[in-house]
């Protein structure tokens, strides 16, 4: 299939919207997977987050998820799995490096 995966919005959460897309980020995913589905494309519907959402990322193993989106867990989150869809997040390992004074560990 040529279209696997399709995203919904960008970096929906992060703070400079002001929370402006939270109510409505799941909605819009699961319309657009509907249309999908419904037009006969096996293509999964998604949205990417920013990194920002994770609390603890190193290491990577050990990374989880930020208490201000708990509440992805139940429904946005738990919908994506069902369908086999992942969650995606936007990595910027060039502010990451800047931020630690170019000093990034190869381990991380």
């Amino acid at each position: 299939h040529l279209i696997n995966l399709v995203v919904v919005g960008n970096e929906a959460l992060a703070k400079w919207w002001g929370g402006e897309f939270a109510d409505s980020l799941e909605a819009a995913v699961d319309r657009v997977h509907a249309a999908l589905q419904g037009l006969g494309f096996q293509a999964r519907a998604t949205t990417v987050l920013q990194f920002s959402i994770v609390a603890n990322s190193f290491p990577p193993a050990a990374a989880e998820l930020s208490h201000s989106v708990e509440f992805l867990k139940k429904g946005l989150l738990a919908k994506l799995q069902a369908r086999g869809a992942p969650l995606l997040l936007n990595l910027y390992p060039y502010l990451a490096w800047r931020a630690a004074g170019g000093n990034v560990s190869l381990l991380y």
